[in-house]
């Protein structure tokens, strides 16, 4: 992107290097907050729910709640992205549609606005050449150039679109309807309501993994783990039956791929590794670590999987292979919001090393990190069993 402005801005260049760069920063962080508000309003316009709007990643700079509506601006302004749930089956593939285009258009737009004003000034033409390049790139089919890691650009949702609609692949549609809803009321620990929302689906669609993967988490997050873990079994052995019947492998859907599914079912059997190891303890080791490292064979980094790996070792009695693997999930940023209970096993290492004090202050720390939170108070409780 620098190399692209510089060519294009060589002339402002001369004016002074300094005001180039604050005017592609501000475009940059300008641009990407128009971008995604683009997408939101097109949502609300266009008949969906709007959960959250993420400007950037990487850590948290600020936040705030518009009733249901959650807008967080992040450190590193390398992309973003609106969560929203589609409402309604009636011309969803093309509503769909309309909030990927308005993104980049919204950048488009701006660029126009800076240049019909007819301002030469070198911080403004830079801004408006960095809204440019954000509407164009972000119709290359591809990751995000700066941040690879962080998804994909519209340009690739557009492309998924236009593949269901020639295909008639409905899943595609699917896939911003309820499972939205689910993941957003469960970050927020609204498991009552994502369990009613669950109840209430009547069609799990071709890949039941989702479903399943989402009622052993609200399961887990009311406290029921036996439910929890018996719901987990019964999830895989149906997504199992699913993949062996070929369901929503047919190689034309580009929602449902093998990739997706895969990242799916992984997140499901770390779900009920996680219910097995809340409701059995020790007694459900062999299951449980093997749950575990097949979600880890999928995604190694996964700062979630990671503790949940942490968790089956401790349960059984592996203590440093735990506090290993407990470390490797707490080096890894994305897993901050599971620290406090992280911090409630590292409690029980500490009381396990008769460090009584150590232990009553971490276990205070997971408390005060997630009050109320059935998961801590079960590791708090659970026997733990002579070390291997």
């Amino acid at each position: 992107m620098v190399l692209l402005l510089v060519a294009v801005l060589g002339g402002d260049l001369r004016e002074g290097f300094g005001l180039v760069f604050v005017g592609m920063m501000l475009g940059l962080s300008g641009g990407m907050l128009l971008h995604e508000i683009g997408h939101a309003l097109a949502a609300v316009v266009m008949g969906f729910r709007v959960w959250r709007i993420e400007v950037g990643n990487g850590r948290r700079w600020w936040g705030f709640g518009i009733g249901r509506l959650r807008i967080n601006l992040n450190g590193f302004l390398s992309s973003g992205y609106v969560v929203c749930e589609a409402l309604g089956r009636r011309g969803r593939v093309i509503r769909m549609a309309v909030v990927v285009l308005a993104g980049p258009a919204v950048n488009g737009l701006a660029a126009g606005l800076i240049w019909w004003l007819g301002s030469s000034w070198t911080l403004l033409n830079a801004a408006a050449w960095v809204n440019v390049y954000l509407a164009v790139t972000n119709f290359i089919p591809c990751r995000p150039f700066i941040l690879p890691q962080s998804g994909y650009n519209d340009g690739v949702l557009l492309w998924r679109l236009w593949r269901a609609s020639r295909v008639g692949d409905e899943r595609v549609a699917e896939s911003w309807g309820w499972p939205v809803a689910v993941w957003e009321l469960d970050q927020r620990g609204e498991w009552d309501e994502v369990l009613r929302r669950l109840d209430a689906v009547s069609d799990k669609g071709g890949d039941p993994t989702v479903w399943w993967a989402g009622r052993v988490s609200a399961l887990i997050g009311v406290g029921r783990f036996r439910d929890a873990a018996e719901a987990g079994r019964t999830g895989l052995s149906e997504t199992r039956a699913s993949m062996a019947r070929g369901g929503g492998e047919d190689g034309e859907s580009e929602i449902a791929t093998g990739q997706v599914q895969a990242a799916n079912r992984a997140l499901l059997a770390n779900n009920t590794a996680s219910a097995i190891v809340l409701s059995e303890g020790s007694a459900g080791y062999q299951e449980a670590v093997g749950l575990a490292d097949e979600a880890l064979a999928v995604d190694p980094d996964n700062a979630v999987y990671l503790g949940t790996r942490a968790s089956v070792a401790l349960a059984g009695g592996r203590w440093e292979q735990g506090r290993q693997w407990l470390h490797r999930s707490m080096s890894r940023d994305a897993g901050r919001f599971f620290w406090p209970l992280h911090y409630a096993w590292l409690g029980r290492l500490a009381e396990r090393d008769g460090d009584a004090e150590r232990a009553a202050d971490l276990l205070a720390v997971a408390r005060s990190g997630w009050p109320g939170r059935a998961e801590v108070e079960a590791v708090a409780a659970m026997p733990l069993p002579e070390g291997h």
